[in-house]
Protein backbone atom coordinates (compact mmCIF):
# COMPACT_ATOMS: atom_id res chain seq x y z
CA UNK A 1 0.00 0.00 0.00
CA UNK A 2 2.37 2.62 0.70
CA UNK A 3 4.96 1.58 -2.25
CA UNK A 4 1.66 2.21 -4.11
CA UNK A 5 0.66 5.81 -2.50
CA UNK A 6 4.41 6.89 -3.22
CA UNK A 7 4.49 5.64 -7.01
CA UNK A 8 1.09 7.68 -7.05
CA UNK A 9 2.53 10.66 -5.77
CA UNK A 10 5.78 10.59 -7.76
CA UNK A 11 3.41 10.16 -10.98
CA UNK A 12 1.07 13.02 -9.79
CA UNK A 13 4.25 15.02 -9.41
CA UNK A 14 5.42 14.34 -12.91
CA UNK A 15 2.22 16.06 -14.44
CA UNK A 16 2.20 19.11 -12.57
CA UNK A 17 3.12 21.93 -14.81
CA UNK A 18 3.06 20.04 -17.96
CA UNK A 19 0.95 19.05 -21.03
CA UNK A 20 -0.31 15.86 -18.91
CA UNK A 21 -2.18 18.13 -17.00
CA UNK A 22 -3.16 21.69 -18.82
CA UNK A 23 -5.72 22.95 -16.62
CA UNK A 24 -3.47 22.58 -13.49
CA UNK A 25 -5.63 20.01 -11.35
CA UNK A 26 -3.43 18.04 -10.68
CA UNK A 27 -2.60 19.14 -7.49
CA UNK A 28 -5.99 17.90 -6.30
CA UNK A 29 -5.31 14.24 -6.61
CA UNK A 30 -1.97 15.34 -5.62
CA UNK A 31 -2.65 16.25 -1.94
CA UNK A 32 -5.53 13.48 -1.58
CA UNK A 33 -2.56 11.11 -2.05
CA UNK A 34 -0.51 13.11 0.29
CA UNK A 35 -3.37 12.73 2.49
CA UNK A 36 -4.02 9.15 2.21
CA UNK A 37 -0.41 9.18 2.95
CA UNK A 38 -0.24 10.73 5.98
CA UNK A 39 1.78 13.94 5.13
CA UNK A 40 -0.86 17.13 5.89
CA UNK A 41 1.64 19.50 5.54
CA UNK A 42 2.62 18.16 2.00
CA UNK A 43 -1.31 18.07 1.06
CA UNK A 44 -2.19 21.63 2.60
CA UNK A 45 0.73 23.12 0.41
CA UNK A 46 -0.32 21.63 -2.34
CA UNK A 47 -3.82 22.17 -1.75
CA UNK A 48 -3.14 26.27 -0.85
CA UNK A 49 -0.56 26.43 -3.98
CA UNK A 50 -3.66 24.86 -6.24
CA UNK A 51 -6.48 26.57 -5.36
CA UNK A 52 -4.38 30.04 -5.65
CA UNK A 53 -3.94 29.16 -9.37
CA UNK A 54 -7.61 27.45 -9.50
CA UNK A 55 -9.95 28.60 -7.14
CA UNK A 56 -12.74 27.39 -8.73
CA UNK A 57 -11.63 24.19 -8.86
CA UNK A 58 -14.77 21.98 -6.58
CA UNK A 59 -12.47 18.71 -6.20
CA UNK A 60 -9.64 21.18 -4.74
CA UNK A 61 -12.21 22.46 -2.41
CA UNK A 62 -13.30 18.87 -1.41
CA UNK A 63 -10.30 17.13 -0.62
CA UNK A 64 -9.18 19.95 1.51
CA UNK A 65 -12.53 19.96 3.48
CA UNK A 66 -11.78 16.05 4.14
CA UNK A 67 -7.81 17.05 5.46
CA UNK A 68 -9.40 19.58 7.58
CA UNK A 69 -12.16 16.99 9.01
CA UNK A 70 -9.12 14.64 10.06
CA UNK A 71 -7.78 16.98 11.61
CA UNK A 72 -10.79 17.87 13.43
CA UNK A 73 -10.42 21.41 11.87
CA UNK A 74 -14.17 21.47 11.89
CA UNK A 75 -14.83 25.00 11.02
CA UNK A 76 -12.17 24.83 8.18
CA UNK A 77 -13.75 22.02 6.93
CA UNK A 78 -17.21 23.78 6.95
CA UNK A 79 -15.70 26.08 4.58
CA UNK A 80 -14.35 24.63 1.83
CA UNK A 81 -17.38 22.04 2.14
CA UNK A 82 -19.55 25.13 1.70
CA UNK A 83 -17.14 26.61 -1.16
CA UNK A 84 -17.47 22.96 -3.07
CA UNK A 85 -21.19 23.29 -3.01
CA UNK A 86 -21.03 26.71 -4.14
CA UNK A 87 -19.03 25.85 -7.40
CA UNK A 88 -21.04 22.12 -7.80
CA UNK A 89 -24.51 21.86 -5.73
CA UNK A 90 -24.74 18.61 -6.77
CA UNK A 91 -21.80 16.93 -5.23
CA UNK A 92 -22.65 14.46 -2.80
CA UNK A 93 -19.08 13.95 -1.58
CA UNK A 94 -18.99 17.93 -0.77
CA UNK A 95 -22.46 17.34 1.39
CA UNK A 96 -21.76 14.73 3.05
CA UNK A 97 -19.01 16.23 4.28
CA UNK A 98 -20.47 19.79 4.87
CA UNK A 99 -22.64 17.48 7.02
CA UNK A 100 -19.83 16.07 9.27
CA UNK A 101 -18.46 20.04 9.91
CA UNK A 102 -21.33 21.07 10.89
CA UNK A 103 -21.76 18.03 13.09
CA UNK A 104 -18.15 18.75 14.49
CA UNK A 105 -19.17 22.22 15.44
CA UNK A 106 -22.10 21.34 17.34
CA UNK A 107 -25.18 21.77 14.62
CA UNK A 108 -26.73 18.77 14.97
CA UNK A 109 -29.95 20.05 13.30
CA UNK A 110 -28.16 21.76 10.44
CA UNK A 111 -25.91 18.21 9.56
CA UNK A 112 -29.89 16.14 9.49
CA UNK A 113 -30.99 19.16 7.26
CA UNK A 114 -27.71 18.55 4.66
CA UNK A 115 -28.19 15.01 4.89
CA UNK A 116 -32.18 15.15 4.70
CA UNK A 117 -31.71 17.31 1.34
CA UNK A 118 -29.24 14.69 -0.02
CA UNK A 119 -31.35 11.97 0.43
CA UNK A 120 -34.09 13.80 -1.22
CA UNK A 121 -36.10 14.19 2.17
CA UNK A 122 -37.05 16.56 4.12
CA UNK A 123 -35.37 17.79 7.90
CA UNK A 124 -37.17 16.57 10.59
Amino acid sequence: MIQALEHEIETLRSFLGTPRDPEGRAFASLADAYRRAGDFRQAMRFLRDGLERVPDFASGHVVAAQLYLEKELHEEAELAARRALELDDGNAVAAELLAEALEGTGEAAAARGVRSRLEGTEAP
